[in-house]
């Protein structure tokens, strides 16, 4: 019979979680995300906020090129201002609906740059 003493059963104990979680078996973080944004990749862009007065209001970021999207997010509220210039990367959400509809939905990701005009 083989005795194992607390220190290598610690050992074993801790090798076993460290392969459980470089295989996937256990998840490394609980991720808060959309799912739907594992099947879309982050973009850069730059535009201006506006705020449009239907709906109860609406904020929607157009880019110099005229695309506009609605952005949802943790940080969203931060470019509620009126013809605030931004730099964001976003999440396309174009399964994701707002009452609004005045621009494609996406995911606010990171604020890159913001400037008052």
């Amino acid at each position: 019979m083989m005795v194992i003493n607390k220190r290598t059963l610690q050992k074993i104990v801790v090798v076993s979680l460290l392969l459980l979680l470089l295989t996937g078996m256990l998840p490394a973080e609980r991720s808060e995300a959309d799912p739907s944004l594992v099947t879309h990749p982050s973009i850069v862009v730059e535009g201006k906020m506006h705020y449009i007065a239907i709906e109860g209001g609406c904020w929607v970021l157009e880019t110099s090129f005229g695309k506009k999207y609605q952005l949802h997010g943790a940080q969203v509220k931060q470019l509620h201002v009126p013809d605030l210039k931004v730099m964001v990367r976003i999440i396309p959400t174009p399964d994701r609906y707002t009452a609004c509809q005045m621009g494609e939905s996406a995911q606010l990701v990171q604020i890159l740059r913001m400037t008052k005009m």
